[in-house]
Order: structure tokens, then sequence, then C-alpha cells
């Protein structure tokens, strides 16, 4: 993937009604590894080792990951990136209706802050310019951290 070599432990191709192919995999990652993952938004080329030399234009989706002891362990999905409109809803629990909800929340505490001038308005400006894609990426990365074994959590997902 992009310049990132990994060797999944469990790995499952799944081809669509339309030739789309959609891959699901389990790795274990080093720090550096991780690091790198984490960079890979948007659509990454993927070569699929000793299955198809020809590399294929994909989106990587993070599933979720677990750390202990140094070990990281992390489930990913690709999609082919014809299918980008056609992507799995991958949210926990309507996390996107709570996200939303919570920036709302935020707005509104900000402008009260604001408004009884607590806090000024250049400052909410300065702020709001500190987030950026790339630090969006890696709280929602963070977001799908889990705090049990990868392999555990994903068996007790499926009973």
């Amino acid at each position: 993937m992009g310049d990132l070599e990994l060797k999944p432990y469990q790995y499952r191709e799944d081809v669509g009604w339309n030739d789309s192919l959609t891959i699901a995999a389990r790795i274990v990652l080093t720090e550096a590894q991780c690091v790198e993952l984490g960079k890979l938004y948007d659509v990454i080329r993927v070569v699929r080792s000793g299955i198809d030399p020809e590399p294929r234009e994909m989106i990587l989706r993070e599933i979720a990951w677990y750390k202990d002891n140094g070990e990281i362990k992390e489930e990913i999905w690709l999609f082919e990136k014809e299918e980008k409109e056609d992507l799995p809803n991958i949210s926990i629990n309507n996390l996107e209706r709570l996200v939303a909800g919570q920036s709302l929340i935020i707005d509104e505490l900000l402008n009260i802050l604001v408004s009884n001038n607590i806090l000024e308005g250049k400052k909410v400006n300065e702020l709001k310019a500190k987030i950026t894609d790339d630090s969006v990426w890696e709280k929602r990365r963070e977001l799908n951290r889990i705090s049990v074994d990868l392999d555990e959590f994903k068996s007790l997902e499926e009973n």
C-alpha cells in the first residue's frame, strides 16, 4: 500500500456483482508502520503480492486497532476507488449524528464565551485555524482504537 509493505495474518477478498474488489485484512504493525499507515488517506495504490502484480487504486478504511506492549494489531478494509460513492457506512451507533451534535454544542459554547467577553473572537478564529485535515484524520484514527485485543474484540462482535 503506497510504499508500505504489510503482511496480513488474516485476509479476505470479496468481488462484488460489478467485479469491484473489497479487501478485509488484519495486520500486526510496528510503531513506524502505524505512523506510515496513518499518513495514507484518500486513494492509495495497492499491490496484492502473490495474487496480482498490477497495482489497484483503492480507498483505505481503518476499522479498529489495539496496542499492547508495543504490538499494534489493526483491521483495515480496502475498497475499489470507483466504488467510493457506494462504500458501506462504517459507523458505530450513529457516530456521525453524535459528532455533529457535539460540534454544534461546541460552536454554541464558543459563541457564549465570546458574547460574554470571556474569549476574544480572534482567539476562536485562531483555534479554528489550527484544525487541519491532518489533525482531523489523526483524531478519526484515534476514535477507532479499542481497549482489548483486536482478535478478541472481533470474535465478540461476531457472536
